[in-house]
């Protein structure tokens, strides 16, 4: 049975605002501490509002509201930690003109009573070592390549600092890294699924690390749209009536897991024949929908075309915009080469080269 009462939580850096919706709908609303001293508050107020059994909400604040998540998890309590921009979404159906740390909690409780979110289930403590290990990582690896833009343009009276800094950033970018080997060699789980993911061609210790750290458990994912989607890989479609927009990735997910797969991805497409014939099908769709040709030198015949001899065209206001097509086919019956339109552009004869 679902609890009748939501508490909201709005969590900022020295404190968190809270706020009860009882199912009379009235609120209660009060103010803690963000310590384990106020974790304690906390626990005490929602006794003494006989709301043990409330369903609590909050929004993902990263370092902010980390610890609080865990205690009220710890107390076996049914917490939801969610992505604000699903409470930022709601507050809008909502047309909320107020913005303050009291409006926000009591949204967040409407939100979580309307919706009723998942509860959210803490990883597992090798998961969090895990996790602050590669983010500390990452904070070196930016603050290295700042020093070192910094110091190509720097006067001779700073390059000393500079060097000095940039100096103990590398050793400690190395102790980081033994860390980080050291954790997942200590841990058999995480040493098996490390060892799975380095057999995939391009993917490094560096690139593992990261994805067993913000995948992990992969059973909570159903499918592998679920993971492209938690990384914010999906794609955006934009159309509406006869128009069609240019699509990109949603990055409405996790940034850390894209910025480690771009590398992988980049070297992948080069060198990867099926991904590399992945992406030119990629590319040759997105255009799929446009009012766009496809034609073929009168000289040429219908066969297995070259990027030279096989182009489609889009009508701009400046005039023609050609893009090669290196991987199709067509066949011999087909009369693409007169010119002619068909439908969204796709000639229904053309066969694609790969898979």
């Amino acid at each position: 049975m679902n609890p009748v009462s939501c508490v909201g939580i709005d969590v900022a850096k020295a404190k968190f605002d809270v706020a009860l919706l009882k199912p009379d709908g009235k609120y209660r609303s009060k103010v803690f501490s963000n310590n384990p001293e106020g974790f304690r508050q906390f626990l005490d107020w929602l006794e003494k509002q006989e709301a043990l059994k409330a369903h609590l909400c909050m929004e993902t604040t990263g370092a902010y509201g980390r610890s609080l998540a865990r205690f009220l998890a710890q107390q076996q309590l049914l917490i939801s930690v969610m992505n604000p921009a699903l409470i930022h979404a709601f507050g809008k159906t909502e047309l909320s003109r107020a913005k303050t740390d009291k409006a926000d909690a009591r949204l967040i409780a409407r939100y979580c009573q309307m919706h009723r979110p998942a509860p959210w289930v803490p990883p597992a403590e090798a998961i969090v070592t895990l996790q602050a290990l590669v983010q500390r990582l990452d904070d070196l690896l930016g603050m290295q390549n700042m020093e070192n833009n910094r110091l190509e343009m720097a006067e001779p009276a700073a390059r000393a600092s500079i060097e000095a800094l940039l100096l103990t950033i590398h050793q400690q970018i190395d102790v980081v890294r033994r860390q980080i080997q050291d954790h997942m060699d200590d841990h058999p789980d995480l040493k098996s699924q490390k060892a799975l993911l380095l057999s995939i061609p391009g993917i490094g210790e560096v690139t593992a690390a990261m994805l067993l750290a913000f995948l992990s458990p992969l059973t909570r994912f159903h499918s592998a749209k679920q993971v492209v989607a938690y990384a914010g890989l999906n794609p955006r479609i934009r159309e509406s009536g006869q128009w069609a927009g240019k699509s990109h990735i949603a990055k409405a997910g996790n940034v850390l897991l894209r910025k480690a797969l771009y590398l992988p991805a980049v070297v992948a497409k080069r060198y990867n024949p099926a991904i590399a014939a992945f992406c030119d099908r990629l590319l040759i769709w997105s255009w799929v929908g446009t009012d766009h040709y496809w034609t073929i030198p009168p000289s040429e015949p219908c066969v297995r075309l070259s990027p030279h001899t096989a182009q489609a065209s889009t009508k701009t206001p400046c005039g023609i915009r050609w893009l090669p097509l290196p991987i199709f086919e067509f066949a011999p019956d087909c009369n693409i080469g007169d010119g002619a339109k068909h439908g969204s552009g796709v000639c229904p004869a053309r066969r694609p080269l790969y898979g």
